[in-house]
């Protein structure tokens, strides 16, 4: 039964707990979001040990949790989900794990009176537009597992070396930055909901802008906060007029295509 006084991040750690208890062969990434009107509880799955697409190839999908639920398995039916085939296997984990991240949300929503009413809104995927989804082999346990650690090469080492090899540079203007580990990083402010008399010297306000392409010769761009990520802006930013939009991004209209809407 949903509770609705648990916070979101409460309701996370339950969602974590219970799908390395009952997925334990898979690696999920489990993140939450508060924002104006709402939060957002979102389940991404980063790795396990076998395909999860009938593609190889693809390694990362935003699916519907509408198309899971109690009752619905990956037997006997075609096991697509927002136009991409899952297997079976991938199926099922899938849709068991959208039935853990939804056992505490309620959908009380009326969309033809545009009246939203949910505990949390709640998104799934397989893998994230920048960290692919990866088949990793399950481990037994009876072989100890061993971490290597490979230091990736340092640029300003290869750069030093050919500074004390050549007798006409200075080493000592090619020395690393030093950086402040403890500077406290002042996040930019949202300019709608920023209060005038709190703002102060150095405060930086703005938007996040990103243009997404559609798949029949057209396209949009979506305005969103500084703190949320390109695939948030795009499913849930607000789209900005078109002349703005060709104004920030040249190449879809040099291109041909036509903004979304007009």
């Amino acid at each position: 039964m949903a509770k609705r006084n648990s916070e979101l991040s409460q309701i996370a750690d339950r969602v974590r707990a219970q799908l390395k208890a009952e997925l334990p062969e898979c690696k999920f990434s489990v993140t939450t979001t508060h924002f104006s009107g709402g939060r957002e509880l979102r389940i991404s799955l980063s790795e396990a040990p076998f395909q999860m697409f009938n593609d190889p190839e693809l390694k990362h999908a935003q699916l519907n949790e509408y198309q899971f639920g109690e009752g619905k398995t990956g037997e006997g039916i075609s096991c697509l989900n927002n136009g991409e085939r899952l297997t079976p296997q991938g199926w099922e984990v899938m849709n068991k794990a959208s039935i853990i991240g939804q056992a505490e949300n309620w959908d009380k929503s009326d969309p033809q009176s545009d009246y939203f009413n949910v505990n949390y809104w709640f998104h799934i995927a397989v893998g994230q537009w920048d960290k692919p989804y990866k088949i990793v082999a399950k481990t037994t346990g009876k072989i100890p597992s061993k971490t290597v650690t490979i230091q990736a090469p340092d640029p300003l080492d290869e750069l030093r070396e050919e500074v004390e090899n050549n007798p006409l540079l200075v080493p000592s203007e090619f020395q690393a930055p030093q950086v402040d580990e403890e500077e406290e990083i002042t996040p930019t402010l949202n300019p709608v909901t920023a209060i005038p008399g709190s703002l102060k010297a150095g405060d930086r306000l703005g938007f996040k802008v990103i243009a997404v392409i559609g798949g029949t010769g057209d396209w949009a761009a979506y305005r969103g906060l500084t703190s949320q990520s390109d695939d948030e802006i795009a499913r849930q930013g607000d789209k900005i007029e078109k002349e703005a939009a060709e104004a920030l991004f040249y190449a879809p209209k040099a291109a041909g295509l036509t903004y979304r809407g007009w």
